[in-house]
């Protein structure tokens, strides 16, 4: 359990939780505009505030990877080219994940903290924790047990042997300095717990224990429910699963890793769990859902998919027999059909060849190093929501959301939201 790794997404519970700390102590408002406070963010609306950058409304792109630099400017080279990604809605309109927020959220934590990210953290945070395997740099994660990250990949067709379809590859970490409050903080498992405890302890005299509270507060709605939980408040997600009972965390996801938080303030524990692979998800699910059972509870899970309107693809269509093939879903397929694009993915919805609709997932930019184009069917589950089965082996959900109104033709969805991501229709003739 002392083995560190990067926690990828869980990173940004460690920056917001600094970041109030320090707003806290120099008065500064969570509604304050963001570019009043950072001019790096010069241009931005001014909708654009603390809270909705840490609650994932402020309607910014989310995925912009590009590599800044080594150096200490690094986090402030990137804030400054937030605002000439543009947006995908307005702010406040809706909850859709904002990696490139929360990299501003870093470039105010040093601003506030006068130093780089990393010895803010150090001071402020880390130190006063007492964690003792949470680095931020390589150089410094080298001192203690590392683990290297895996993936699943197809095999080499040409190889003899088992004739496994898949292989486990390794997978170097994302080494770039100006996504550390995002993505790039350095952890293991007990001092993942001991961030769980400071909030579990209402800030335990380190956090004003109001805004402690305050994090653990929905302060934006996603449309989407099922992946994480029906919320977010301050930095930390609402996980509050259909039982109602107050659950907060967060997930993160890398390049060949994964880590998981959660609390249940209510009963006063607390699960973390980290793993060197990309496909942990199943095994995190599957544990956390046995530990909630035992206490009563349940996590929010996406439904099965209807089985009545599920596309069978086993009908053979190849003999022309002179009889329509097509199968009756009962889904109105022009109403999702077209394709949706943002920063760093496109995604196509389309009609396949048994009639059913699926879904073509292409990363684009800098995470197209990481990936290739997939498809995959989507079988619905309820009016608007699609199950697709994702890379790490579960459902994921898809959910259309926010209809267009057109002359002449019925309202279609401005937005497909899929992990924790609203992707905008990309073109006019897809609206």
């Amino acid at each position: 359990v002392d083995t560190v790794n990067q926690v990828a997404s869980v990173s940004k519970v460690f920056t917001a939780t600094t970041l109030l700390l320090l707003c806290d102590e120099q008065g500064v408002a969570l509604d304050t505009p963001a570019a009043d406070v950072l001019p790096e963010l010069t241009g931005v609306d001014q909708a654009v505030t603390i809270r909705r950058l840490l609650d994932h409304s402020s309607g910014i792109q989310c995925d912009l990877f590009d590599d800044f630099g080594p150096g200490p400017d690094a986090i402030g080279r990137y804030a400054a080219a937030v605002p000439g990604i543009g947006s995908i809605a307005p702010p406040g309109r809706f909850f859709s994940y904002s990696n490139a927020g929360y990299v501003a959220l870093g470039r105010l934590v040093e601003r506030l903290g006068g130093a780089s990210y990393d010895r803010v953290l150090a001071r402020r945070l880390f130190g006063p924790l007492g964690t003792e395997r949470t680095p931020l740099r390589l150089d410094e994660a080298v001192l203690h047990r590392v683990a290297v990250g895996h993936d699943l990949g197809p095999a080499d067709p040409g190889a003899s042997g088992s004739g496994a379809t898949t292989v486990t590859r390794v997978r170097p970490w994302i080494d770039q300095r100006s996504i550390s409050p995002t993505g790039g903080v350095i952890s293991c498992v007990p001092d993942l717990l001991r961030l769980c405890e400071l909030h579990l302890a209402d800030g335990d005299d380190l956090l004003d224990a109001a805004t402690a509270r305050a994090m653990r507060v929905r302060s934006s709605t996603t449309p989407d429910p099922y992946t994480a939980g029906p919320g977010w408040g301050l930095g930390l997600t609402d996980c509050t699963g259909p039982d109602g009972e107050p659950v907060w965390g967060h997930d993160g996801r890398g390049v060949g890793l994964a880590a998981y938080v959660r609390i249940v303030p209510g009963r006063r524990w607390a699960v973390a769990m980290m793993g060197a692979a990309g496909h942990t998800r199943p095994a995190w699910q599957e544990l956390w859902r046995e530990l909630l059972r035992e206490q009563g509870m349940v996590m929010p899970e996406l439904p099965a998919p209807s089985p009545d309107t599920s596309i069978d693809t086993s009908i053979d269509t190849s003999i022309d027999t002179g009889i329509d093939t097509g199968i009756d879903t009962g889904i109105d397929t022009d109403r999702y059909v077209g394709r949706f694009s943002r920063l760093s993915q496109d995604l196509e919805v389309r009609v396949g060849d048994h009639g059913g609709l699926e879904l073509v997932t292409t990363p684009t930019g800098v995470l197209a190093r990481f990936g290739q184009p997939t498809t995959a069917p989507l079988r619905p589950v309820t009016t608007d929501v699609f199950a697709v089965r994702a890379t790490t082996g579960v459902d994921a959900a898809v959910v259309f959301t926010d209809e267009l109104g057109s002359t002449g033709r019925a309202a279609r969805p401005a937005y497909l939201h899929t992990g924790l991501r609203a992707t905008p229709r990309a073109t006019p003739q897809d609206r």
